[in-house]
């Protein structure tokens, strides 16, 4: 037996418990729950179905949305008394939502962020200190060099897969501009750890890390601002 699911309330329709088939219904059948035309539901699988069971409720006043069995007197993220909550129905389907409950891009991006301005500020200090100071600040240099790349690389395939998971696609105008600027990003923290790693270190090649993590730094700000746009939109 199917089950439909109402897209505008998420009354959910059981050929199994309502005794009749869903093409049995008459044409200019409602929802009972919210009246919409039959029109607006949609077959679900059975796993969708226990996902939808807990009801979903959302702050008019932030956005914020949470199981309506966890709802306190206020809102957890804005503090707006229990009454600004409204009934929610999340359109994205069980799976892809718990991927991106999961929200790995968010936590990865942290870390290339992090890592780029704070080399950036190293390597400028480098030409005002003297040893041993010096020698210590290169030491954690070289460290973050290392781990620049594989952060990057990181932040980049859960973009992806973000991406693709929020919006089915990735070759939209600011995924592809993100993904190349994201490309950039790599190449040039590459450079800063062969640098670091394979040159002698002399006033010139002192200038190239700055020349190198400017960049790095630019690119972290245009990847998190762009991201921040796309924040909270989803295409169900």
């Amino acid at each position: 037996m199917a089950k439909y699911e109402c897209t505008g309330c998420g009354f959910i329709y059981d050929e199994e418990k309502e005794g009749k088939k869903w093409d049995q219904l008459p044409d200019d059948w409602v929802c009972p729950k919210c009246g919409a035309n039959k029109s607006s539901f949609k077959q679900i699988a059975e796993e969708e179905t226990k996902d939808t069971v807990k009801k979903k409720v959302k702050c008019r006043v932030c956005g914020y949305i949470l199981d309506e069995e966890h709802l306190g007197d206020v809102c957890p993220a804005c503090g707006a008394p229990k009454t600004a909550f409204q009934p929610y129905m999340d359109k994205i389907p069980a799976k892809r939502r718990k991927i991106l409950n999961l929200h790995l891009h968010s936590m990865a991006v942290h870390f290339p962020q992090a890592f780029s301005v704070l080399m950036l500020f190293l390597s400028i200090m480098v030409f005002f200190l003297q040893d041993p100071l010096k020698s210590e600040f290169m030491a954690t240099f070289k460290i973050l060099s290392i781990f620049l790349p594989f952060s990057v690389a990181a932040s980049m395939i859960s973009g992806i897969i973000d991406g693709k998971t929020r919006f089915k696609r990735i070759t939209t105008p600011i995924l592809k501009r993100k993904i190349m600027v994201a490309g950039l990003f790599l190449i040039y923290s590459i450079g800063v750890l062969l640098v670091l790693n394979f040159s002698n270190l002399q006033f010139l090649w002192q200038w190239v890390l700055v020349a190198l993590n400017v960049p790095c730094v630019l690119s972290s700000i245009f990847l998190g601002y762009n991201g921040g746009r796309l924040s909270g939109l989803e295409m169900p």
